[in-house]
């Protein structure tokens, strides 16, 4: 997922992010994966809130079978 700097901080990515994961859920995906560069901490941090789990250095995942977390749509 990207937004475009001129709209960041404006909401969309997490908007983005949590139809993502109900469009993802509602059709029975099981994993969800990310990918950010090493060097990107902004989108690193922006996945861990929102609830990714980070996997390596590049990828941060949500497993949908683990049932661990909760992401109010």
């Amino acid at each position: 997922m990207f937004v475009d700097k001129a709209f960041r901080g404006k909401g969309i990515f997490s908007k983005l992010f949590k139809f993502a994961m109900k469009l993802a859920r509602d059709n029975g995906v099981k994993y969800l994966r990310l990918y950010a560069e090493e060097t990107n901490e902004k989108a690193k941090n922006t996945y861990r809130h929102m609830g990714m789990k980070q996997l390596n250095d590049k990828f941060y995942g949500y497993d949908f079978t683990l049932g661990e977390q909760e992401i109010t749509f």
